[in-house]
This record gives C-alpha cells, structure tokens and sequence, in this order.
C-alpha cells in the first residue's frame, strides 16, 4: 500500500498531502502493515468531511478508495472499512478511524493486501484502537 507496492521497508517516513504532514509506514515482518496518519487544524470539519478527506488523501497517493457505510463510535471518532485499487490493479483492504478535537484532525488508516486482510485483521484493530486523543476530544466525552 505503498506509492512503491513491491517495496517494503519497516518505519514511518513523511510525505506532504496538500501542504499537509502525513506519515506513512509499515510494521516490520511478519505482517508489514501499512499505516497512514494525518493530523490537521480547521475547526469546522465533520467526522464526514474526515472520510471524504481521507479519500483525497488516498487519491494523491495514486489510490482509489471505496469505503463501507461509515459506523459512528463516538461523537468524536468514526470508523469504516475500505478497498482500495493502486495504479496496478493490485487490491487492499484497510480500515479507517477519523477523529476530531475541536480544533485538531486526525485520520488513520491501517491495512495490507485484500488476501492477507483477514489473517491480519486483529492487529490492525488493535492498532486503530489504540488511537486516543486526551484531550476529551471535540464533545468532551472521548
């Protein structure tokens, strides 16, 4: 699920999104997952707005994404699951967890290829899950 599918490298690296920070990253072996995340200021976004933002995020990185009917955790997080198509055809699955504190914007998406999704699925929950924002998030209430 990198810009580079065929090659693979543990760490996070930083890439600019639309004059935005994202880091980019994979687990080591033997599930080299990849993780994305972006954190932004602007006030007046949705969790909605999140997820049509992480579409472009995925868009810049030559990926079209399709994802399922968004499931609300919180007043301030919002998950949904995606397929993504890079410019090769290849398939992924990844999962999308995109949160709001007031004024700061987070979007993180964890995933690998579709045929290793399933084997890997409890991990990348457990990587999203452990996403907490401390200030109490946008509500409060997080």
């Amino acid at each position: 699920m990198t810009q580079d599918a065929g090659r693979r490298q543990s760490g996070f690296n930083r890439q600019e999104f639309n004059r935005q920070e994202a880091s980019v990253g994979e687990t080591p072996k033997p599930s080299e997952l990849t993780v994305l995340v972006v954190a932004f200021k602007d006030k007046r976004l949705t969790l909605d707005d999140l997820f049509k933002t992480s579409e472009a995020i995925l868009k810049e990185f030559s990926f079209l994404l399709k994802h399922d009917k968004e499931e609300k955790l919180s007043d301030d997080y919002a998950l949904a699951l995606g397929s993504l198509v890079d410019k090769d055809n290849k398939k992924y699955k990844v999962k999308i967890l995109v949160a709001t504190d007031v004024t700061d914007n987070y979007i993180m998406i964890v995933g690998t290829t579709e045929e290793e999704f399933k084997a890997h699925e409890q991990e990348i929950d457990q990587i999203w899950g452990s996403f907490t924002m401390y200030s109490g998030g946008a509500s409060g209430n997080s």
